[in-house]
This record gives C-alpha cells, sequence and structure tokens, in this order.
C-alpha cells in the first residue's frame, strides 16, 4: 500500500511542471524503475532512522490541523509512527532489508507486465500518466468490494488509460491482457501447489494425539 501510494510522487512533478517526456514505452518502464529504486530507497531510510520518520510526521501533523481548523488538533503523530515502524521492524528483524526488496520487486514486476500488455497493443501513452494510472487502480483494487478488486480494477484502469492518452480500444485489450496475466494466471498455481503438498506430505504421520488422563 505504501509503495502505490508513493509512486505517483515521483510521476507528478512531471505532469504539473509540463517537463517534455517523448512518448513510448521504453520511457514509461524506465520512469517506473526510477519510482521504484527511489521507493526502496525511500523505504530503507524510514526503517533505519528515526529523524526523516519524525519530520514527516511533524509536516503531516501540521498540514492536519491546518486544514482541518474546526477539529481538535492532532498531536503525537511522529511519535505513533515511530511506534508503528519499530513494531514492524521488530517483526521483521534482520531481515527487514529483504521485506522491502521484495514489496518494491513485486510491484516493479507488475508494473511491467502492465507496460508490456500495452506494447503488444501498439499503443503510445505519456509514460508519467501511465505510471499514476497504475498507481490509482492498485489503489482501488484494494476496496473490499469484490475479490481482488475484480471489475473495479479493469473498470478504473481502463478509464485511466483512456485518460493517459491511450485509444479506447487499446486500454480495454491492455486492462483484459494484464489481468489475464497478472491476476487470473497465478490463480492456476493454487491447485498446482496444493497438489504438490499433499504428495510430499502424504507420508508424514499425523501428530499423536494425547487423551486426557482420568481421575
Amino acid at each position: 500500500m505504501g509503495g502505490l501510494l508513493a509512486l505517483p510522487i515521483f510521476a507528478l512533478p512531471v505532469v504539473l511542471l509540463g517537463t517534455p517526456v517523448n512518448r513510448g514505452l521504453v520511457n514509461a518502464a524506465l520512469l517506473g524503475a526510477a519510482g521504484f529504486v527511489a521507493f526502496a530507497a525511500f523505504g530503507a531510510i524510514m526503517l533505519a532512522y528515526d529523524a526523516p520518520l519524525r519530520w514527516t510526521g511533524r509536516i503531516a501533523q501540521r498540514a492536519r490541523n491546518w486544514i482541518l481548523r474546526k477539529r481538535p488538533p492532532l498531536t503525537g503523530l511522529d511519535k505513533t509512527l515511530l511506534a508503528q515502524r519499530n513494531e514492524i521492524r521488530a517483526v521483521l528483524g534482520e531481515q527487514w532489508w529483504r521485506a522491502l526488496l521484495l514489496s518494491a520487486g513485486r510491484l516493479a514486476f507488475d508494473y511491467l507486465c502492465l507496460i508490456a500488455a500495452l506494447r503488444a497493443t501498439g499503443s503510445h501513452p505519456r509514460p508519467s500518466l501511465i505510471l499514476i494510472a497504475y498507481a490509482a487502480a492498485g489503489i482501488i483494487g484494494m476496496i473490499p468490494v469484490t475479490p481482488g478488486g475484480l471489475g473495479l480494477v479493469e473498470a478504473s484502469l481502463t478509464g485511466l488509460l483512456v485518460l493517459a492518452q491511450v485509444d479506447s480500444s487499446q486500454a480495454v485489450l491492455a486492462t483484459l491482457t494484464y489481468r489475464l496475466a497478472s491476476y487470473w494466471l497465478p490463480l492456476i498455481a493454487g491447485p498446482v501447489a496444493y497438489g504438490l503438498f499433499r504428495i510430499r506430505y502424504r507420508s508424514r504421520s499425523s501428530p499423536p494425539q494425547t487423551t486426557p488422563s482420568r481421575t
């Protein structure tokens, strides 16, 4: 979730400042790769050091109190973030860096799956808008309305790709191809993994059951 929320931060300056970006999926892949590297570095800093997290909490707290002036002021957000970060780091232990890399890698390969689907349709979108469309569709998919965001992701991603100047027919085809590869095909691994598990461990005896002693 943190990765999906952070990705548009790296693309919004390009969109808002009007920086010229050449069209092409190669540029979209490079922009996405830079975003995922920056996300991994940002996550490592937040997990390893206290000062950046305190500063982020104080800035967010001031912004919230300034926007919602009529509500009771929020206090201690920096301490709350530190406590939650320490809890996460305690659970991950010394392998926190591996969890961070796996999280960034999962998002990167999923994003490249969308890029490949767009490439197959022959579209030439704006790279920065594709990154924002991917992040927004991923966040919408987390809404617990349908399993895996089924239907919500397809509708939202198609519309966002059209806004990113992808042809409507290409947007529909790319979205369906992306969802087929990233959502439906991995489901096939479930029954296969279950069958392999049953074959591997069927010879192992069940743990002995203890009977209550009579008094």
